[in-house]
C-alpha cells in the first residue's frame, strides 16, 4: 500500500511477518507538521533584513518567529521581499533528519497569496518591473 502526503511517497509493508512496521495511523502522525508561520523579509545588498520582517500569518498562541541575527546572508544578490514558512519539527523529521512538509490546502493558499504580495512590495521597493525566476511587472510600467 502506498500513502501519498504532499510529496512524500512512503510505502508501508502490509505482510503481517513486517514486525515493527509503523501502521497507517502512526504514519500519519508522523508526517503531521505544524506550519508555525509565515513571513516576508526585504532582501538588499545581499542580504536578508530581519529587521524588516513582516508576519502574513502566525498558528498558535507562541509568539512570532524571532530571528537570531538581524542580517542573514541570502542566495540571490538582487533586492527585494523574500516569502518564508517556519514549521515545528515533526516526529518524521527527527527520526530522518530530513525537513517534510505535507501541507494543506488552505497552507498552500496562504503561501500563494503572501509570494503574490511579496512580487508587488519588490516592484514597488525596486520603483520598476524585475526578471528572474518569478518576473514581474505591471501595465503602468509600459505607459
Amino acid at each position: 500500500m502506498f500513502l501519498r502526503a504532499g510529496y512524500l511517497l512512503i510505502a508501508i509493508p502490509l505482510d503481517e511477518k513486517a514486525g515493527d512496521s509503523p501502521s497507517v495511523i502512526d504514519l500519519a502522525k508522523a508526517v503531521e507538521i505544524d506550519l508555525y508561520a509565515i513571513f516576508s523579509a526585504v532582501r538588499k545588498d545581499g542580504f536578508f533584513h530581519m529587521d524588516t520582517m513582516k508576519l502574513h500569518r502566525k498558528i498558535g498562541s507562541d509568539s512570532g518567529p524571532i530571528p537570531k541575527e538581524t542580517l542573514v546572508p541570502a542566495v540571490h544578490p538582487n533586492t527585494g521581499v523574500g516569502v518564508f514558512a517556519t514549521f515545528k519539527p515533526s516526529q518524521l523529521d527527527i527520526d530522518t533528519g530530513l525537513r517534510v512538509w505535507a501541507p494543506e490546502k488552505w497552507q498552500l493558499d496562504v503561501l500563494d497569496k503572501t509570494v503574490v504580495w511579496s512580487q508587488k512590495a519588490t516592484h514597488d521597493l525596486l520603483g520598476r518591473p524585475f526578471g528572474g525566476k518569478m518576473p514581474y511587472a505591471e501595465i503602468r510600467d509600459f505607459m
